[in-house]
């Protein structure tokens, strides 16, 4: 299956990137499987060849109407939430940090919380640890407020679109970051410099 790069180039910080590209993934692709990247100052999204990129469909992306619960619903698909609930969990003394087999491992502790996430959204979704972990979240891991300012911003600003036949120098770093996983090489740092290499000496 053929693949779209889409790069969108804003100095807004990581937290309202992040924001950004899960937002804009969602409107461009509901429902489709989308890998996301993101930096302090761009965010790159891998679509399928298919998905409508044309300006109006990108303004649309961005409209500040109902984006803050497009954020959230996009957050209700990923893990972050029950990542989250995990250290409130242990504040809360739903979850213990040492049990009498001793310390409780990470792995396991972030398994528990996600599940006990799952439960009390099912059960009792108005508890004040889901709406603490749900505002932490937003708040503080995504910047919403920033985010939603900055996507207004851009919806009510002039674009600016290049096709590009090869990366862009500013998607570089999040470009190569997609193949971080799939690099067996010994030293995967110094493939990622060669990778890098390689793909500027294609540019030029």
């Amino acid at each position: 299956k053929r693949t779209l790069m889409l790069l969108v180039h804003i100095v807004a910080g990581r937290a309202v990137n992040r924001s950004l590209a899960w937002v804009a993934a969602h409107r461009l692709a509901p429902g489709a499987s989308v890998t996301a990247n993101f930096d302090d100052h761009s965010f790159l999204l891998a679509l399928d060849k298919r998905t409508d990129t044309s300006e109006s469909r990108l303004r649309s992306a961005f409209d500040p109407i109902e984006w803050n619960a497009d954020l959230r619903a996009v957050l209700e698909k990923t893990d972050s939430l029950g990542r989250g609930f995990r250290a409130i969990a242990e504040v809360g003394q739903l979850m213990p940090r040492r049990t009498f087999r001793g310390q409780v491992s990470r792995k396991s502790s972030t398994w528990n919380g996600a599940l006990l996430y799952k439960t009390f959204m099912a059960y009792e979704p108005d508890h004040p640890l889901v709406r603490e972990t749900v505002r932490r979240t937003l708040e503080d891991d995504c910047d919403v407020e920033t985010a939603l300012q900055e996507s207004t911003r851009i919806f009510l600003s002039p674009f600016e679109i290049y096709d590009l036949p090869r990366p862009s120098p500013f998607a570089l770093p999040l470009f190569a970051a997609f193949n971080r996983e799939t690099l067996t090489a010994q030293d995967p740092e110094r493939s990622l410099d060669d990778y890098a290499s390689r793909v500027y000496e294609d540019w030029a």
